[in-house]
């Protein structure tokens, strides 16, 4: 029924297609039958061959609800763009690459060689950290350094590392394995982490906590 219904709306995928999607979508692990986090699905893809870069830039334009959460039809819609893509890679141009901003009309470009260096210590901070290590290593080459970022606790032992003891780890929302951090836990850790990080003397002009669990790379 849903091969069939997927199918009325995307009819340039062939019905053996449709199945295939409708099959990877159920073998991706998640705790709550039917929805799966952003960044398990852009792993998924990753593992198939896409571009990390280019599957986490196109599912900005898919219309995933309030949750944050990739349901079926999101998934569908995903790889249909995928698709219907030209380009394999993000634009880049003299070592900057050009990502969409928070709508469809602003863009921000992203220095590589700043990427690649601020993610190396990122790595050399969490790479034996009792609450993250399983993070290690971030890849230096990809976005996904702002997706590691959303819940506010690579952002908090980045903090200490700078000066220690300003957060105490007690008081932070840690996930486990069976139950992932939900949205209010990680506005607390990046309440905390923007409380924080103004008491150190970072500027945190006009950034909130939602800029952060949304993965936004301007904040």
């Amino acid at each position: 029924m849903e091969a069939f219904k997927l199918q009325k709306k995307y009819p340039e995928v062939s019905r053996d297609e449709m199945l295939d999607l409708i099959n990877r979508f159920n073998a991706i692990p998640t705790d709550a039958a039917g929805r799966i986090d952003k960044s398990s699905v852009l792993h998924t893809l990753q593992a198939s061959g896409e571009s990390y870069d280019l599957a986490r830039e196109t599912l900005k334009n898919v219309s995933v609800d309030a949750s944050g959460k990739v349901e079926l039809e999101d998934w569908v819609e995903l790889n249909v763009k995928l698709r219907s893509q030209a380009r394999t890679a993000l634009p880049t141009k003299a070592g900057k690459v050009t990502v969409q901003g928070s709508t469809t009309s602003t863009s921000h470009t992203i220095n590589e060689d700043e990427r690649s260096e601020f993610t190396a210590h990122i790595n050399s901070v969490i790479e034996n950290d009792p609450d993250i290590s399983n993070r290690y290593p971030i890849p230096t080459n990809t976005m996904q350094l702002f997706d590691e970022c959303k819940d506010g606790l690579v952002l908090c032992k980045l903090i200490n590392d700078s000066v220690p003891d300003t957060i105490d780890s007690r008081v932070l929302n840690k996930p486990t394995a069976h139950r992932p951090l939900n949205a209010f836990q990680m506005t607390e850790n990046n309440n905390i982490v923007i409380t924080s990080a103004k008491a150190i003397g970072c500027s945190v002009v006009n950034i909130g906590s939602s800029d952060i669990a949304d993965g936004r790379e301007d904040y």
